[in-house]
């Protein structure tokens, strides 16, 4: 659990490598690849999205933007960041690339306003206190099971 992981510092480096050599160990079933957004669930270990249990099919663009976004949840991302870390940056994209695959995402997942638009700066994934609760009761049912 995230406890494992808490270290006080000054700690002995011999300890760090302790723990992180402890933490590769651990089977990759352990880490949980799911992260719930109100009624959306985007699994990043099978690369899907489903809403209310029903599979949203996103392009493979889509579907990375949409993760990127929802890895930096309640920070706001530039297009420019979104371009670097999404597009092939020797590949070509014009101007509003991003503006249509976001404007597709959104319809996809019937506009529940997960992804909002900050003007002049980006897009931003803001979890809602409603989806913040929703994610820790399941993953306490997960952690139970």
């Amino acid at each position: 659990n995230g406890g494992d992981d808490v270290l006080s510092y000054p700690f002995p480096v011999q300890e760090l490598i302790a723990r992180i050599q402890s933490l590769l160990r651990r089977p990759n079933n352990y880490i949980d690849n799911k992260v719930y957004l109100g009624d959306i669930l985007l699994d990043t270990g099978n690369k899907t999205v489903s809403v209310k249990n029903s599979d949203v099919d996103l392009r493979r663009k889509e579907y990375q933007l949409l993760e990127y976004l929802v890895r930096n949840k309640n920070r706001t991302v530039s297009r420019c960041e979104l371009l670097d870390h999404v597009w092939d940056y020797r590949s070509y994209t014009g101007s509003n690339t991003i503006d249509v695959h976001i404007k597709r995402i959104r319809e996809k997942l019937n506009n529940k306003g997960v992804i909002e638009t900050v003007h002049g700066q980006g897009y931003r994934v803001k979890e809602s206190k409603a989806s913040s609760a929703l994610q820790d009761e399941q993953n306490q049912d997960h952690l139970q099971s």
